[in-house]
């Protein structure tokens, strides 16, 4: 087993709501020690780039396979996750066939086992049977052999009544549904975000309204499902609007169990990108 001794580094201790400079003792891959630095003995401390914290957790991985192992496989994704200080890794059921019966799981599974990876794999099973969107997949199984939560990832629940159903199902089983907010109406052909540089370049833009109007229609469900099943849960994911993400904040504030996420390529990439310009949201400067 490993022996370490960390010093000059940046604890970050979530548990106790702490950071701050420190060092950390790992004797035979145990921790021994964590010393926090304060007052002189902090003086001059320089972490040199190292964070030492608790592993993290990935709440939404695509680790492709089944099917699509050309893009990612389950040992390749474990492998990077831990390099970046992961210990579980939770997959969506984007693969082929979709997450939508035990069966892949298992596969899955095995998969993460014969990789050898010490990570913790956990999983999504789909919403609808090949995440198409047109039949509920079969919730109460899928929960029996150790989903996580239901999704169909970046496809939306385009069915009111579906999603409906499966708020109410999840919650019973007191499980979280993660919906994708798209109005699939509003994006078909789209190319990118809509606004001005959609429109000098002649490009089919998306419009936030998109989103919007798909994040309120999810929020009035789950307003709904919950005068029932008090365990109903909704995590939206892929936010990217202001708009999506302030209905967000008055659903929380009025109690609604609501959650959302936003993608790295969201808050860092700007569509003047698509134009050759400026590549990254940071590049505007004082703009």
């Amino acid at each position: 087993m490993t022996d370490l001794d960390i010093g000059r580094a940046w604890l970050v201790d979530p548990g106790v709501g702490r950071e701050g400079p420190g060092e950390v003792v790992v004797r035979d891959g145990i921790l021994e020690a964590v010393t926090w630095l304060d007052g002189a003995d902090a003086d001059g401390i320089d972490a040199g780039g190292v964070v030492v914290a608790p592993g993290f957790i990935d709440l939404h991985a695509h680790l492709r396979e089944p099917g699509n192992e050309d893009a990612e496989t389950v040992a390749s994704g474990l492998a990077a996750a831990a390099h970046g200080g992961f210990t579980t890794v939770c997959a969506m059921p984007n693969t082929t066939p979709a997450l939508d019966e035990p069966g892949v799981l298992s596969q899955i599974r095995a998969a993460a086992a014969a990789s050898g990876s010490p990570l913790e794999l956990l999983a999504y099973g789909a919403v609808t049977t090949g995440r198409a969107g047109d039949t509920l997949a079969a919730l109460g199984e899928l929960a029996d052999a150790g989903v996580v939560g239901f999704s169909d990832d970046g496809s939306p629940v385009r069915s009111a009544s579906i999603l409906r159903n499966a708020l109410a199902y999840a919650g019973a089983l007191g499980l979280a549904v993660v919906d994708h907010p798209e109005d699939a109406t509003l994006t078909d052909g789209a190319e990118a975000n809509d606004g001005f540089v959609a429109t000098v370049l002649g490009l089919r833009g998306w419009p936030a309204a998109a989103e919007e109007v798909a994040v309120g229609r999810d929020l009035a469900i789950l307003a709904d499902v919950c005068r029932d099943v008090p365990g109903a849960r909704l995590h939206l994911t892929h936010v990217s609007t202001a708009g999506a993400l302030e209905l967000v904040r008055r659903a929380k504030a009025v109690g609604l169990p609501v959650t959302c996420d936003v993608t790295p390529h969201h808050l860092a990439l700007t569509d003047e990108w698509v134009a050759g310009a400026r590549r990254f949201a940071w590049d505007a400067g004082e703009d």
